[in-house]
Formats: C-alpha cells, sequence, structure tokens
C-alpha cells in the first residue's frame, strides 16, 4: 500500500530522501561516512514509542542515552551524528498501535583505507599485474567501471576483468598478462556504483624494463673492470719503471772508477813485456 502523503512530507523535512520504495514502505535515506542524518517520525494517529534497528527480521531498540544516536521531540526525531559503516540497514519507529513506520539508511559506495588498491603499481615487462578494486558501502549491488587514461577499458586476450564469486561483484579485478612498454603504462582507475552513489579511485601502472634489473650489477662489473685495469697498468709501469732503474746501476759511469778499474791500453801491455828482465 502506497504511504500517506503526510508521512512523506513529515519525513522529507529534515532528511534527503532520495527515493520512496512502496512495496516495502522503506523511506530511504543517502548518506556518506561522517554525514549526519535525520530521521523524522511524524504518523497521523499513534504516538511513538521509540525507535529500533531492524536485525534479521528482529528489531533492536535503541537506548536514548546512546551518544552515537540524538533523539528530541518525545522520539520523534532519530539523529545518527557521524555516519559509519555499520549504521547502514533499516530503522523502524514504533507506534503505541503497534504499527510502525519504516526507514532504509544506505551509505554510498566508497574506497575504506584497508583497500588494497594501491596509488602506484610496477610490474616487470612480460609479467602479470591484476589489480582488484574492493569498494565498501550499502546495498552491496556494486557496478564496477575501469578506464585508462580517461578511457573505458576494451577488454581482450590481454586486457581481462573477472567476477568475485565469493561478492558476487562482476569486474571486481583486471589483470593485465604479459605486460607490455609503453602501451601499458599509464593511470588506471576504478569507478564503483550502488543505488546509494559512487566512488572512484586510481592508480598509475609503470612497467619496468625485463633487463632493468642487471643495469646496477652491470654497472658495478663494469666500474670493478675498469678499477682493475687501472691498477694493473699502473703496477706494470711501476715494475717497468723499476727494472730501468737497476739496468743503470749496473754500469759504472768512466769517471767514477778507480785507476785499478780502469782499462790498460794495450800498447802499455806490449812496454812493460819488452822492459821485463
Amino acid at each position: 500500500m502506497p504511504l500517506p502523503l503526510a508521512w512523506l512530507l513529515a519525513a522529507t523535512i529534515f532528511t534527503q530522501v532520495v527515493k520512496t520504495d512502496q512495496s516495502d514502505g522503506d523511506l530511504v535515506s543517502v548518506a556518506k561516512i561522517g554525514d549526519g542524518v535525520t530521521f523524522i517520525c511524524a504518523p497521523p494517529r499513534g504516538n511513538v514509542t521509540g525507535w529500533a534497528r531492524m536485525r534479521d527480521d528482529a528489531d533492536v531498540y535503541i537506548a536514548t542515552a546512546d551518544e552515537k544516536y540524538d533523539t528530541v521531540n518525545h522520539s520523534t526525531v532519530l539523529t545518527i551524528v557521524s555516519v559509519q559503516p555499520t549504521d547502514a540497514g533499516r530503522y523502524a519507529c514504533h507506534l503505541d498501535d503497534g504499527s510502525k513506520m519504516l526507514y532504509q539508511l544506505q551509505i554510498a559506495a566508497y574506497f575504506s583505507h584497508a583497500n588494497t588498491f594501491r596509488k602506484s603499481e610496477r610490474v616487470v615487462e612480460g609479467n602479470d599485474l591484476c589489480i582488484t578494486c574492493q569498494p565498501a558501502g550499502w546495498p552491496p549491488e556494486f557496478v564496477i567501471q575501469w578506464h585508462k587514461d580517461g578511457a573505458p577499458i576494451v577488454t581482450d586476450e590481454h586486457l581481462v576483468l573477472s567476477r568475485d564469486n565469493a561478492t558476487d561483484i562482476e569486474n571486481k579485478t583486471l589483470c593485465i598478462l604479459k605486460a607490455r612498454r609503453p602501451g601499458d603504462v599509464g593511470n588506471y582507475s576504478c569507478t564503483a556504483s550502488n543505488p546509494a552513489g559512487n566512488s572512484t579511485i586510481h592508480t598509475r601502472v609503470r612497467v619496468k624494463d625485463r633487463l632493468a634489473a642487471l643495469w646496477p650489477f652491470i654497472g658495478i662489473l663494469a666500474q670493478v673492470a675498469l678499477l682493475t685495469i687501472i691498477v694493473f697498468v699502473t703496477e706494470r709501469r711501476r715494475k717497468l719503471k723499476e727494472a730501468d732503474d737497476d739496468d743503470d746501476d749496473d754500469i759504472i759511469p768512466p769517471k767514477t772508477r778507480s785507476k785499478s778499474e780502469r782499462p790498460v791500453k794495450r800498447h802499455q801491455k806490449l812496454h812493460r813485456t819488452t822492459t821485463a828482465p
């Protein structure tokens, strides 16, 4: 049955009602994490007896002393001071005639700090890279869209989108098979949407040269080889110089020879022979 017009008008005074589900009577409000949300219960008849969270078809009454909630005007208004992920779901305003008004708080899709989506991804050329988009929010009816440098990604045998069976989310993971340079380098984004809103997260993909890891090692080897050559040439020249100095020391200059070391001329030898007795 459609809700009475007075109820709808009363509920929209302080809340942002984006739609009314006539099938189950829920008034739906949308919020983001940290927002404040106010529900107003102003039925045409009966009095409000309290507010409750609906969990697994059982109502859990909200204590008016709870600092998380603020109730005024004899509990006709329920305010969630700062919306958190656990606040999403259904609420009920109970009346003294046994009836109740139903509300639903939806949280727009967002990405938590625990999300594994990093700001930058690196992959070696020829290897595979998989990026997973893990949104949060309520209801968890997410639609995932991927873009590269602002353009929608077209899947093929190189770019593959896969479904997560655990969360029943389509296109949750993007895999780049056998990454290429420079074709796969760029800015990738994942946009997650649910009935309450959407959010986008970005990452920069860099593809490294397969030999990039070897260049520092090759540079070190080149430096060692160069130093070895320099040391070898220096030692070689030093040894040659020492050898030349030793040869020079073996040759005594004529001016420094003693008389006994001076060579005897031949005619002097003959004269001494003839004059001998």
